[in-house]
């Protein structure tokens, strides 16, 4: 598939609701900074976006943050949300979309709360619980080797004739360490049983 969703965000120091036209972001909050001066957006969330733009909450969202995680916004620096475009949202009368919060890590349950659709009107809005951060397996046998000895790794490949003597499991195959990557707990566990056996 080729992903057309970069090619149609807006040229812009901040994450718009147009960006996000091909669908959600999810975001982990690296930083959060006061801006001086700007009584529309005062707040700048900084998520490690490759083009250095921020999320600039609107005041609904800045409430949402607050009811959720609490009025300390450097405790949300290592937490997640997803934003999305919401196309009702008003401005000037108009729908012109922007984008809200549907997701939040650090939380146990589902919270509703009343947001303002316009300056007459209300409207809920749902923040459903992210889930937890997946931790990404091993992308190279390196890191499998800093959890048990390239000494254990070796002799047990070399037990199992994945390598010859004289050669180390950075002389193993391509899809042979791509397997050993795969299944990296099944792995471990076999050289350390061997480990014990010794």
């Amino acid at each position: 598939m080729m992903d057309l969703s970069r090619t149609i965000m807006a040229k812009s120091d901040q994450l718009n609701a147009d960006d996000l036209v091909g669908g959600p972001l999810t975001i982990k909050i690296q930083d959060i900074k006061a801006i001086e001066g700007d009584q529309q957006q005062p707040l700048a969330i900084h998520y490690g976006d490759q083009d250095g733009k921020v999320w600039k909450p609107c005041k609904s969202m800045r409430r949402v943050l607050v009811a959720v995680w609490g009025a300390d916004g450097k405790a949300f620096i290592g937490r997640r949300l997803t934003l999305f475009r919401d196309p009702s949202v008003m401005w000037g009368g108009v729908a012109v979309g922007g984008l809200r919060i549907s997701h939040m890590s650090d939380i146990a349950e589902a919270t509703t709360m009343v947001i303002s659709a316009s300056k007459t009107k209300k409207k809920p809005i749902k923040i459903l619980p992210l889930p937890a951060e997946v931790v990404a397996a091993p992308v190279d046998l390196s890191e499998i080797v800093a959890i048990v000895s390239a000494e254990s790794i070796n002799h047990y490949l070399l037990s199992i004739q994945w390598i010859k003597e004289g050669e180390t499991y950075q002389d193993l195959a391509q899809d042979k360490a791509q397997r050993v990557i795969d299944d990296q707990g099944g792995f471990l566990a076999a050289v350390n049983k061997q480990k014990a056996g010794e």
